[in-house]
């Protein structure tokens, strides 16, 4: 009895299917890290606007026979570097978010891979089952001729 002329083909859409469903998990992982950067930097970024806001009203509100002229221009400098730093955290912020896209992306790519590569492996399955069931008529068969033939003589 001959095996099935397609097993290669059919072991190989296995792997196949496998592969594709790591490569599911792994995008959907990096998805979720991507998730969780783009979090924190929207959360160092807004700690970051909200302590400069609180800073800014805390000295504002000082009466001003406490403020020096030496305190404003402190003050000036350290607003012109709070700007900056709050310009690099939007950056990051806005490259977290490209990140976590392109991390979308890439796992909707997976997510189609895997769903080809099921299908791929479902179709030789069905024609691996098809082919079993037309052994299975065609041994049903030589069986009754050869009772056929028993009775005949």
């Amino acid at each position: 009895m001959k095996g099935y002329p397609l097993e290669a083909l059919r072991g190989l859409r296995a792997e196949e299917e496998d592969a594709a469903r790591r490569a599911f998990a792994d995008a959907i992982r990096a998805q979720e890290a991507a998730a969780a950067a783009t979090l924190a930097a929207s959360v160092t970024r807004d700690g970051h606007e909200r302590e400069t806001r609180a800073t800014i009203e805390r000295e504002t509100s000082r009466p001003l026979d406490t403020v020096r002229p030496s305190d404003a221009t402190q003050l000036r400098a350290w607003r012109v570097r709070r700007r900056e730093e709050l310009a690099k955290l939007d950056a990051s912020l806005a490259r977290a978010r490209d990140h976590e896209a392109a991390c979308g992306r890439a796992t909707e790519a997976a997510r189609e891979a895997l769903a080809s590569a099921r299908r791929e492996r479902e179709a030789i399955d069905k024609h691996h089952a098809g082919w079993l069931e037309e052994r299975r008529r065609a041994a049903e068969a030589r069986e009754e001729a050869e009772a056929d033939d028993r009775r005949s003589r």
